[in-house]
């Protein structure tokens, strides 16, 4: 089955999201896809900065079982973290959240970690040739920012839209694409509206099709999988894996 199949096949988050708040799902997720001789394990959490997350400790877990049964298989992370080995893991956790420890975790056992997410300006690009490239840039820059609202954050959310328009400000490719450099004056006064969640949606789609993709040619390639992303995004592509593994998965309550 091709990735685009796969994408078809996809419930959507207007699907998944009632799951989740009328309780027929509760985080952390985890779910095993068993073969004769691999796993593909998803662990769908909580999206936190704070060191008592408790997701914290069962990624501890998760990755130290992995790496002693499966010490070549390949862990993927919601985000790049390349530099969480200078951290301690309440910094890393502090920056990055549960990826953070996922990468931390990861290093003290010389495992491989990937993320399959598709490069941010490529996103943008695709995300401008089908919407109005102020909405477009308004909508990502908003996304971005909402982790900083986050009880455990080390940033204010003042602070976290500084950032992203200091990286619009230096970034060629993006200002070209956008036709524009956004300000913090723009940015409070402009309203995008309802068009937002739609950018939204194009935007995950956008995603997934990269990290599906991706995901496939690491199965095709022998390893086993252990998979860490925010919630929701897990129980989006779990119909995708169970295609992709060909078995039904073992949830673990």
């Amino acid at each position: 089955m091709t990735t685009k199949k796969y994408l078809n096949n996809l419930p959507t988050f207007k699907n998944v999201l009632p799951r989740v708040r009328n309780g027929q799902v509760k985080f952390p997720y985890l779910a095993a896809f068993n073969t004769k001789d691999r796993e593909f394990i998803l662990l769908g959490t909580r999206h936190s900065n704070e060191i008592s997350n408790p997701h914290i400790e069962l990624i501890k877990k998760l990755v130290n079982d992995f790496a002693e049964r499966y010490p070549n298989g390949i862990i993927i992370s919601e985000n790049n973290c390349h530099d969480t080995d200078r951290d301690s893991i309440d910094e890393a956790i502090h920056r990055v959240g549960e990826s953070g420890a996922t990468h931390w975790y990861a290093h003290l056992h010389n495992m491989a970690v990937v993320c399959m997410e598709p490069p941010y300006p490529e996103v943008i690009t695709k995300l401008c040739q089908r919407f109005k490239p102020k909405d477009v840039v308004h909508t990502m820059i908003e996304i971005a920012v909402e982790p900083c609202k986050r009880i455990g954050s080390l940033i204010t959310a003042e602070q976290g839209l500084e950032r992203q328009l200091d990286y619009w400000s230096k970034h060629e490719k993006l200002i070209k694409t956008a036709g524009f450099t956004p300000t913090k004056e723009w940015f409070k006064k402009y309203k995008v509206g309802a068009k937002s969640s739609t950018i939204i949606g194009e935007m995950v789609q956008i995603r997934d099709e990269t990290i599906l993709s991706e995901i496939t040619k690491l199965w095709k390639s022998g390893k086993s999988i252990l998979m860490i992303y925010g919630g929701t995004h897990i129980l989006r592509l779990a119909p995708a894996i169970e295609q992709l593994v060909g078995t039904e998965p073992q949830v673990i309550e």
